[in-house]
């Protein structure tokens, strides 16, 4: 089950799920969330069961109730690259990205999913970066957002 603390965080503006006849609830993050309701909460969204692909194991609702090692942060992301390297990959993140997303990112605003950080390795090697990308910090967390 998910910590309080973490669900006190997310439960005001996470979609939530009450469907109890789902296959897939019991490690749906959003189901879980909703069998834990904070009392200080009178309006909450919900997912519409009436949607086509809700309650199958299909659903396009469904986010993994597992903690993953977020990234955030990449403001010495750059520190041991050549200046030509550090400049076409700048480029490719923000073309992959967008500008604002990415500069999120890199201030630590936006966590950075693991398979965000997979694209960012690989731009990197696409660029002749042999070494694994650096991040700020890590943290266990839920992919809330993806």
């Amino acid at each position: 089950m998910i910590d309080s603390t973490i669900l006190n965080k997310h439960y005001r503006d996470y979609i939530l799920c009450f469907s109890i006849d789902c296959p897939l609830r019991e490690h749906c993050l959003r189901w879980q969330v909703a069998q834990c309701p904070v009392s200080d909460v009178r309006i909450v969204t919900c997912v519409n069961l009436a949607a086509p692909t809700v309650r199958t194991s299909d659903c396009t609702f469904y986010r993994k109730a597992e903690a993953f090692r977020i990234a955030r942060g990449m403001i010495n992301f750059y520190h041991e690259m050549p200046h030509y390297m550090e400049i076409a990959i700048k480029k490719d993140l923000i073309k992959q990205f967008r500008r604002t997303h990415y500069y999120d990112m890199r201030r630590g605003i936006v966590p950075i999913s693991p398979a965000d950080q997979q694209t960012i390795a690989a731009i990197c090697q696409k660029h002749g970066w042999k070494e694994p990308p650096v991040f700020d910090r890590y943290e266990l967390d839920y992919l809330w957002d993806c």
